[in-house]
Parts: structure tokens; sequence; C-alpha cells
């Protein structure tokens, strides 16, 4: 019974420290990974008034690729803007694709420009007719002082 109890206690005591060095492993990684403030922009979760436009699926590309046009319809002039799609096959979300390719830098009030979104893990030939996207402007860095 005490060997028991022995082993108990050493596996709690060892899940424990598991789960305490995940936790710090992600603050860590987002820590590395987080884009740097400085005093000239400040962070911004789903940017308002950032209009996505005449966006399509480009047919032949090896991986699934969407692009469009972002407009900026806000008051705020944008050092950078993210954009993010989300891929379904009827209602089921299959894929969330963004990364260096749905990025636009410099975008200023009243300007539109032309993104890429490419996703990974979806083949860009052979898309079945029931494969839909929503695409959305995930965050940006406003630009605050000139």
């Amino acid at each position: 019974m005490k060997n028991l109890i022995k082993q108990s206690l050493i596996s709690l005591v060892t899940g424990l420290v598991f789960t305490a060095s995940l936790v710090i492993g992600s603050y860590a990684v987002d820590a590395v990974l987080q884009e740097p403030e400085n005093d000239s922009t400040k962070r911004v979760s789903n940017p308002p008034n950032i209009e996505v436009i005449n966006h399509e699926i480009v047919t032949g590309s090896p991986r699934l690729t969407i692009t469009g046009v972002a407009q900026n319809n806000s008051e705020f002039d944008y050092e950078l803007i993210r954009l993010e799609a989300l891929v379904y096959i009827d209602s089921y979300q299959i894929n969330r694709c963004f990364g260096s390719k749905g990025k636009i830098s410099n975008l200023l009030v009243g300007e539109s420009r032309q993104f890429e979104v490419e996703c990974s893990h979806t083949a860009g030939s052979g898309i079945p007719k029931n494969l839909s996207y929503k695409l959305s402007v995930s965050s940006g860095r406003r630009i605050i002082n000139k």
C-alpha cells in the first residue's frame, strides 16, 4: 500500500512538472514569435473598416491560393495587416490559412492593395464544389505617430 501511494505521488509530481514546463514553454514561444511593438505602432485585433473585396480562388496552383484586394476604409494608416482564410467543406472547417503571403504592408487611409493567402495543407487542384472559404483581417499594426 505504501509503495502504491509513493508511486502515485511520484506520478502526480511528474505530471505537475510536465504541465508547468508546457505552460512556461508556451509563454516563451509567444514571447519570441510576437511581433514587437514600437512607439509608433499599436497592435489591433480585427481592425475595423478594412474591407476585403474581389477575392477568388486561383485555379491550377499547387496549394489552395486565394487572391483579392484589401481596402482601407478606416481613419487610420496601418504599417501591417494580416489576413486569414478559414476553409470549409460543407460546414466543417478543414484549414486555417495565414502566414507570410497573407500580409499587406503600409496600407494607408483610402488605399487598396492586392493580397494572396496560400493554404499550405490544402491542394490547389481538384477542388470540390462544396469547398468554401471565409476571409478576414485578423490583426494589424496601426500607425499612431507620424
